[in-house]
């Protein structure tokens, strides 16, 4: 279980234990984390069966038992797909990738608690399209309300949407602090 000290809130991020996954739309952002995962086989469309070692997660790493997209329902009314979205059936909540919400042109917003009686800071992650998503802590953990469309749902909007509607993951990495963004480029 790693942590980190910042001001004076802890910040932790923790390992995958029993499966109690988050319920409902809750989705704890990541930032350290490379994929989106999640515990629950009916967020994934397009699962396929593989034994992918996750790094950092467990000793010896525990392996994804499949990898494949979850499609979230975004303000717009579009699906948002997450490629490459990792199986971990005992992750103890769903894992919001910050990496990959930053390449498919995310910003994401965590401000310090208003006073000394909030225990905990707040935030947003907004994309000029898909919309604004507040960031709420429970426990000290941020999560990120966005609903999960299930696989038939997600495959009636990615074909009936633009595909303009529809951001994949690219290669454009996120900006160094202090040099100007990289333009993102459209997804092939």
């Amino acid at each position: 279980d790693a942590s980190a000290k910042h001001g004076e809130h802890q910040i932790s991020s923790f390992h995958a234990t029993a499966n109690h996954a988050t319920p409902g739309n809750d989705w704890l952002l990541d930032t350290g984390c490379s994929h989106t995962m999640s515990p629950d086989l009916n967020d994934f469309h397009n699962a396929a069966a593989t034994n992918i070692p996750i790094a950092g997660i467990g000793s010896p790493p525990l392996r994804a038992p499949h990898v494949g997209s979850i499609s979230l329902a975004t303000q717009a009314g579009d699906s948002l797909i997450t490629d490459s979205a990792y199986h971990l059936p005992s992750l103890q909540h769903r894992l919001l990738s910050g990496l990959q919400l930053a390449r498919m042109g995310f910003t994401t917003i965590i401000r310090p608690p208003a006073n000394a009686a909030d225990s905990d800071p707040t935030g947003e992650i907004s994309h000029p399209t898909h919309g604004t998503y507040p960031i709420t802590c429970k426990n000290g953990l941020p999560f990120v309300r966005i609903p999960t469309r299930s696989p038939s749902v997600a495959a009636h909007c990615a074909t009936a949407a633009s595909p303009k509607s529809i951001l994949k993951p690219t290669s454009v990495r996120p900006a160094i602090p202090n040099t100007p963004p990289t333009p993102s480029r459209p997804a092939p």
